[in-house]
């Protein structure tokens, strides 16, 4: 489990977040099991998602291609799970950490719309539960290595003959390092031999290969079982997609290892394309974004569904839909409260608040969740503790509960002072508003229902105003109190440090007149 963040600086927008001796907002960097974070654009959302994705693969470029453009630093990065402290530092990570970390972000989702492509632990588990299919990769795996040996083998000997040959000097340096001699004559026959054993051995392979890649076994059951939920989560989301057919390509390219990748077909609104199809129509023109966004979340979430010690598992996922309606999100909340009950750890990052707001009501225990906001801070990612309840209040609710919660418990910084400050005057206004609708108007404000309240006495169209009379000095009292929070319109805006007791005192009495009117 990943238990706490501990630092992230000079990497991408965070310039230097730390909680070792505490920090700027009110969480302590301890994450729960079930974490929920709400960050607008420009915040560092997915550049967080890529600090878990490069501990999953143990890989420094994700972490080097985000260094803080701003800073002279590298980035520094040390997060605290299970105990062990997984930290990034001078390039490299500290240690290869063995979390059985998912994740879905904007980079799966680019990979895994127009085919499926299977990761490492994926791909093992496939071939794992398949012995058929394993004894045939674990085969064609080895001829692989062999050829893939012998061409390095080759490689360094022409680049050795074209060091000789250019600088002799430098090739006996070279030589005597690597403890061999140099003999440009053996070492272009044995280059000459190594070309045919080269050229025998890939022919033969690709035989192999080719044999391999026309049997119809390829298609196992774990392929058919992974396609079937894919369908199975895509119906949840529309019932005009099916998956229809499943092709496994296995490179032969670059590494020795042979990973799948499948290629599919759909069935859309009941018409079948085929595998021919997709090298001349594009599924650009047939799905909508909402449908590619289903596509790519049922294939990770299927994925998840099928393996083993799901109960093992750390899941993250950043902005699970896009371009989703009203619907495909409600499934969307479903799917994934479900899968937060069913793993180690469910850590979901969201622009979206409203998504946010939704989904903490559907996830349980309540013990077990953290909300928290990303925000921008002093030219750096900050992150904080969030209510999102409390954010999704609409205007009047939102300031009156802000006025009670001071008056409860007060406020931590100035930050907060000042947002209770600015709740006063609105706080009254929008009550007036309420009380008094039929006196609204584009240009009424507090000053002006004590105007009314002023002329009650004296002119009839006012006469409802006159039950606050005696409370019209308390009010004018608030609205003075209050005014720079309205009216101030200097470069710096109000500068004047709220005293926290004294906001108290007029809260409280704001709150008793909100009662009265």
């Amino acid at each position: 489990m990943i238990e706490k963040l501990i630092e992230i600086s000079n990497y991408a927008t965070f310039n230097s977040l730390k909680f070792t001796n505490g920090n700027n907002s009110d969480w302590d960097g301890n994450f729960k099991k079930n974490t929920i974070i709400y960050a607008p654009n420009g915040t560092g959302k997915t550049s967080l998602s890529l600090i878990f994705q490069a501990i999953k693969e143990n890989d420094s470029n994700l972490i080097d291609k985000k260094r803080r453009i701003s800073s002279d630093g590298s980035p520094k990065i040390s997060i605290l799970s299970d105990g062990t402290h997984i930290q990034f530092d001078n390039g490299t990570w500290s240690q290869k950490n063995h979390l059985d970390i998912e994740v879905f972000n904007s980079f799966y989702f680019e990979k895994n719309v127009y085919t499926f492509n299977l990761d490492d632990t994926f791909n093992k588990f496939i071939i794992e539960n398949d012995p058929k299919l394993k004894e045939e990769v674990e085969h064609l795996t080895i001829k692989r290595k062999e050829l893939i040996k012998l061409r390095r083998r080759a490689k360094f000997n022409r680049r050795f003959i074209k060091l000789a040959i250019q600088d002799k000097t430098k090739a006996i340096e070279l030589a005597t390092k690597l403890n061999t001699t140099l003999n440009l004559k053996s070492r272009m026959t044995e280059n000459e031999q190594l070309n045919k054993r080269i050229d025998k051995k890939s022919s033969d392979f690709d035989k192999l290969y080719q044999k391999f890649m026309s049997n119809s076994h390829l298609i196992s059951e774990q392929f058919r079982e992974y396609c079937q939920k894919i369908n199975d989560i895509l119906s949840l989301f529309n019932d005009r997609i099916i998956i229809n057919e499943i092709k496994p390509i296995y490179s032969k390219g670059g590494h020795s290892e042979l990973s799948p990748t499948l290629i599919y077909t759909l069935s859309i609104d009941g018409k079948n394309t085929t595998l021919q199809d997709r090298n001349e129509v594009s599924f650009d023109y047939y799905l909508s974004d909402g449908d590619k966004s289903a596509i790519a979340l049922a294939s990770f979430l299927a994925k998840i569904e099928i393996m083993k010690n799901l109960d093992k598992k750390i899941i993250i996922i950043d902005d699970p839909f896009t371009s989703f309606d009203s619907g495909r999100k409600q499934r969307t909340i479903d799917l994934l409260a479900k899968l937060s009950c069913k793993v180690s750890q469910f850590i979901l990052l969201t622009h979206d608040i409203d998504f946010g707001e939704k989904i903490s009501h559907r996830i349980y225990p309540k013990k077990d969740l953290l909300t928290l906001q990303m925000f921008n801070h002093c030219n750096s990612t900050n992150i904080k503790t969030i209510n999102f309840s409390r954010e999704m209040l609409m205007g009047l609710m939102k300031n009156i509960s802000l006025l009670h919660d001071f008056s409860k418990s007060g406020a931590d910084n100035e930050a907060e002072l000042n947002n209770v400050y600015s709740a006063l005057r609105l706080s009254l206004e929008g009550v007036f508003k309420i009380k008094f609708f039929e006196f609204n108007s584009p240009n009424t404000w507090l000053g002006t229902y004590l105007e009314y309240i002023e002329h009650s006495e004296d002119e009839d169209k006012y006469k409802k105003f006159r039950r606050l009379v005696p409370y019209l000095q308390e009010l004018r009292d608030i609205a003075n109190y209050s005014n720079s929070a309205h009216h101030d319109e200097s470069v710096f805006g109000n500068r004047n440090m709220k005293n926290q007791s004294e906001l108290k005192s007029y809260v409280k009495e704001a709150l008793e007149l909100i009662d009265i009117i």
